[in-house]
């Protein structure tokens, strides 16, 4: 009986979506971990995409899927994901500032100028906001007063 295991494809490879998203969630083989950004873009199942969305920390994957997957679900579930990976100090600060200078989200851009524990991460934030309200509101409330100073010379006189 042991050659009929062999001859059976893995849980993640089955043509049952219930299988597939089972198997993502809950395996941890070599070849699926790797397999996880494959799964998170392609296949058909949004319940399986959001399976490995859940394992996935890479924040450009997380947040393409934010933008283009056709499922809305799918999407919120990425944007969450990504919102709290920027959020978390635990996550590499090179990954959080490189992807929140290529991040095309105003309001996830605005929760990171207001949350970040990191004054350089919120300093990274503000650099791409334009909003005077926001400007003006950080340029009182942040925490950092450098940036506060910073934030200050950003702001314009009214025309007389």
């Amino acid at each position: 009986m042991k050659w009929l295991s062999l001859l059976s494809r893995p849980a993640h490879e089955s043509a049952d979506p219930k299988k597939r998203a089972h198997a993502i969630e809950h395996e941890n083989s070599a070849e699926l971990i790797q397999r996880l950004p494959d799964f998170a873009r392609h296949d058909r199942d949004a319940t399986v995409r959001m399976n490995a969305l859940r394992r996935i920390d890479d924040l450009s994957l997380l947040a393409d899927r934010a933008r283009l997957d056709a499922s809305a679900e799918v999407r919120a579930l990425a944007q969450s994901r990504l919102r709290q990976l920027l959020l978390d100090s635990t996550t590499a600060m090179v990954q959080r500032q490189r992807q929140v200078r290529v991040l095309d989200d105003p309001a996830l851009l605005e929760e990171v100028a207001r949350q970040a524990a990191e004054t350089d991460l919120r300093r990274a934030a503000m650099e791409r906001i334009q909003r005077p309200g926001l400007i003006f509101e950080r340029c009182l409330k942040d925490p950092d007063p450098v940036l506060r100073a910073e934030l200050l010379d950003r702001i314009e006189e009214p025309a007389q």
